[in-house]
């Protein structure tokens, strides 16, 4: 069952061709992950759902003819079965890389290169002690890169690697090759969305975990669907060299089941978020940031009064966003792998979930307003004063104010129109976004009074002037 529905969220996200922000390789925004499917050594030991990504540094493509060996850090990330896929345990663990790539032709403003796997030593981490795997000593991991400007600035990149490992159970006293190549693709898992400035995060945006992603936790519950957004503020990034922490309000919704996955039910909750963002290099007049997030708090809104989600305290939610400069502000990508605990007794007791939840930077200009938004509620504000005014001159003449600020029997009348409207607008608005937190359910009600009483003054006082 981990493995369902873990796996679901990237099956199928395989690209021929990304977009990067830069011909810098390997691109730190990038990802090589295979087709679905699973990588096995031996009968007993296989990987499915691999993922080869944050590069700790990358480099200028050799120049025509020429070649260069890379060397840099990574993360692998995997689910890995023991027991011949009976089950399956998400594992992340640290890399070292190295890559020959040699140029071997360039045809219409498009750069060839062959590449090969020269080195790759994955151990620690989370996988079990004395497990390591390894690029084969016998067989060749080769690939091929291509690098093509792409319209509107950045690159078109191409890149694969067909990757020969071997894998010890015992520290080395046994090496199990792999039965297969594995062909690792290079995706992009946080395409570029434009910003009118370079302030993080992007407002308007959200953060949106990919299509079909459920993350299970260690109590049963499975939550999917995660759009983070609402962002209350958002600050410039830090200088080259630096590191900042921005911290913020926002708006969290995803789904939740609680029998397996037979069912889910929409949620959608207030969360106070902090992120550590280090700027980590600089190509082209692309910036690159190391992304970690600190704090994640959810409670209230519609989830029950004991259920919490926070960000998790054992483990490192990172990320990386890239900001790219642009006509009229800047384009930005950006994604996290977001690891959750969840608390069903009010955080006295805390599941952890058993995959992060990966989530990408879009665009949220073009989504249905939603309640929480303060410009929905103006509106609601001015069709509660138009209607007000309307009803309350045509069932109520003859009223008027007498000089004070407040008339009891005209607000009385304003104010039970305007609390229908509101019950209206409640239903509405909840037909469409789904579900509506107790902060927009509190937040509209203290407005719809306020309108309520400007109603009434407008209302009562004419007829206190003489005629």
């Amino acid at each position: 069952m981990i493995l369902l529905w873990c796996l679901l969220g990237w099956a199928g996200s395989l690209n021929a061709q990304t977009h990067q922000p830069s011909k810098c390789i390997p691109p730190l925004q990038g990802s090589y992950v295979p087709p679905p499917g699973a990588h096995a050594w031996g009968q007993n030991w296989a990987a499915t759902n691999m993922q080869h990504k944050a590069f700790s540094h990358c480099f200028p493509p050799p120049p025509s003819g020429g070649s260069q060996d890379h060397e840099f850090d990574s993360l692998f990330d995997a689910q890995i079965t023991t027991n011949g896929g009976v089950s399956y345990v998400w594992v992340r663990t640290p890399a070292r890389t190295r890559v020959r790539v040699t140029h071997t032709n360039s045809t219409a403003g498009t750069d060839y290169f062959q590449t090969e796997m020269l080195q790759l030593d994955i151990a620690g981490g989370d996988l079990p002690p004395g497990v390591r795997i390894r690029q084969s000593p016998t067989n060749r991991s080769l690939g091929q890169l291509t690098i093509q400007p792409a319209p509107g600035g950045g690159y078109n990149v191409n890149s694969f690697f067909d990757v020969w490992t071997d894998l010890t159970p015992n520290g080395g006293a046994l090496w199990l090759p792999s039965t297969t190549a594995a062909r690792m693709v290079l995706t992009n898992p946080s395409p570029e969305t434009f910003a009118t400035s370079d302030r993080l995060p992007v407002r308007p945006s959200r953060y949106k975990s990919a299509p079909g992603f459920s993350a299970p936790y260690a109590n049963g519950i499975i939550i999917s669907n995660v759009t983070h957004y609402g962002f209350t503020a958002n600050n410039p990034p830090p200088a080259p060299g630096g590191t900042v922490v921005h911290s913020f309000g926002s708006e969290v919704e995803f789904q939740v089941s609680v029998d397996g996955g037979v069912t889910f039910s929409q949620q959608r909750a207030p969360a106070n978020t902090s992120v550590r963002v280090t700027h980590m290099a600089d190509a082209e007049g692309t910036r690159y940031f190391e992304t970690e997030m600190l704090q994640l708090d959810v409670s209230g809104g519609t989830l029950p009064p004991q259920v919490r989600v926070r960000e998790s305290l054992a483990r490192g939610s990172l990320g990386r966003t890239h900001i790219r400069p642009a006509s009229g502000g800047a384009m930005v990508g950006s994604y996290f792998d977001i690891f959750t605990d969840v608390s069903l007794d009010g955080g006295q007791t805390w599941a952890p979930a058993l995959c992060p939840h990966p989530v990408a930077l879009e665009s949220s200009s073009s989504t249905i307003p939603t309640l929480s938004e303060w410009g929905l509620i103006i509106m609601a504000l001015l069709l509660v004063t138009v209607a007000s005014i309307f009803i309350s001159r045509s069932h109520a003449p003859g009223l008027a104010v007498n000089g004070s600020l407040f008339v009891a029997s005209v607000f009385i009348r304003v104010g039970t129109v305007a609390a229908f409207l509101w019950l209206a607008g409640i239903a509405i608005f909840g037909s469409i976004a789904g579900t509506i937190s107790s902060t927009d359910v509190a937040g509209s009600l203290i407005s719809t009074v306020i309108g309520a009483y400007w109603v009434h003054l407008l209302v009562a006082w004419p007829k206190a002037q003489p005629s």
